[in-house]
């Protein structure tokens, strides 16, 4: 596996163990803000609402009975309207209770408190009605006896209500703090399991860098550029793998073929000397025998590179292209043959090239330095037309 992908793969894999950790503490928020809301917008104000209808059921009650002992009308009236207000609050605070209780046991609680209420309220107009009478005596009575029963009941059931919405937001707040204590606990276990692969993705990372390159980033630098100097004792003895390895196993052939190159050079020096030597014999031995003396001027002559000049050439290729067509212009490789032509181009701007005349039905299959090479005459007319061409051509472009 390559470098590249190990280092993606694992930099992917912390990835999406970040982003599970991520969503995992989101929906866990998420969960915890509902319930934070449950208790804000429903449980605390069932509480404090059902408070408030106990209350204002209480300070109904006390009206209830002044009106009972009163005899006076206008004391009645009085008594009358104060109750009717303290009902329109009560059913305000019934229907407000209705709109924020759902399910559950308050819900049930609830439900009680409404026929509770209702039942109350049937008493109360009968009692009321009795009272507007003056019939103290029987109004007291029923104060008394159902009414009294019907208003105990109620207050009952309210602080059932209450007792219910404190026991379901406690709930909810327990549920909360378990929810919590839990988000807690397996975020910090994912959050080190993260560090815990992450540190392990590292080492690892780390250790297949290190086996694939051998060494330090900086070691292999280092060591590049004393090869570049010409320092090739880079093997310190060391393990050798990876990158290393191979720059050691590289400088060593590199070592070897130079070795090889100079012993090499080397022999043919001595040939060379050997050669010079012979000749001059040769050259003495001979002028001797013929009543002269000669001497031997041997010269070491290294040959410019031929077809250097990028225009001329491109003039050529295209006149080839031009009178034969293009499949009929071949590129040849370098060569390091040497050609007495190039002294010419090294004095004035000129071009080389090779007119194939291979033709092994009549047995034209050497080269022109063999011995047994012959001329294949029927191609001198194209040499000759790819000179004129070339020569139009250039005089063309350079009248």
């Amino acid at each position: 596996m390559k470098l590249s992908t190990k280092i993606s793969f694992s930099m992917g894999t912390l990835t999406v163990i970040i982003a599970i950790l991520a969503v995992y503490l989101l929906v866990q928020m998420g969960s915890i803000n509902n319930i934070s809301t449950i208790l804000a917008g429903r449980n605390i104000p069932v509480i404090d609402v059902a408070g408030k209808l106990n209350n204002d059921v209480s300070e109904y009650r006390i009206v209830e009975v002044r009106h009972i002992y009163a005899t006076d009308a206008t004391v009645m009236q009085a008594n009358e309207k104060e109750l009717a207000d303290w009902k329109k609050a009560v059913t305000g605070y019934l229907a407000e209770l209705n709109r924020l209780v759902k399910v559950g046991d308050v819900k049930a609680a609830l439900d009680k408190v409404n026929s509770q209420l209702n039942g109350y309220f049937s008493i109360s107009d009968k009692l009321l009605d009795i009272s507007r009478q003056n019939h103290t005596e029987e109004a007291v009575k029923l104060l008394l006896g159902d009414s009294r029963q019907v208003y105990r009941d109620l207050s009952a059931q309210l602080n059932e209500l209450v007792t219910a919405a404190r026991k379901n937001a406690e709930s909810n707040s327990a549920q909360g703090d378990e929810m919590y204590a839990n988000s807690n606990m397996v975020g910090t276990a994912l959050t080190v399991l993260a560090i815990l692969i992450a540190v392990l993705l590292t080492v690892l990372v780390v250790r297949n860098t290190v086996r694939q390159l051998g060494k330090d980033p900086g070691e292999l630098n280092a060591i590049a550029h004393r090869v570049v100097d010409g320092d090739y004792n880079v093997d310190d003895g060391g393990k050798k793998m990876g990158v290393y390895g191979a720059i050691v196993e590289m400088v060593n052939a590199l070592k070897t073929h130079i070795e090889n190159a100079q012993r090499e050079s080397e022999n043919a020096r001595e040939q060379s000397a050997k050669a010079q030597e012979a000749m001059r014999q040769i050259v003495e031995n001979t002028a001797e025998g013929l009543g002269m003396k000669a001497v031997l001027k041997y010269a070491h002559v290294v040959h410019p590179v031929i077809n250097d000049d990028d225009d001329l050439t491109e003039i050529a290729q295209k006149a080839v292209v031009k009178l034969f067509g293009e499949e009929t212009l071949c590129h040849m490789p370098a060569m390091m043959g040497s050609e007495d032509f190039a002294n010419y181009a090294a004095e004035i701007p000129a071009v080389f090239g090779f007119i194939g005349c291979r033709d092994e039905a009549n047995g034209m299959i050497y080269n022109n330095h063999h011995e047994k090479f012959t001329v294949n005459e029927s191609l001198l007319p194209k040499g000759t037309a790819l000179m004129a061409q070339f020569a139009v051509d250039y005089l063309a472009g350079n009248a």
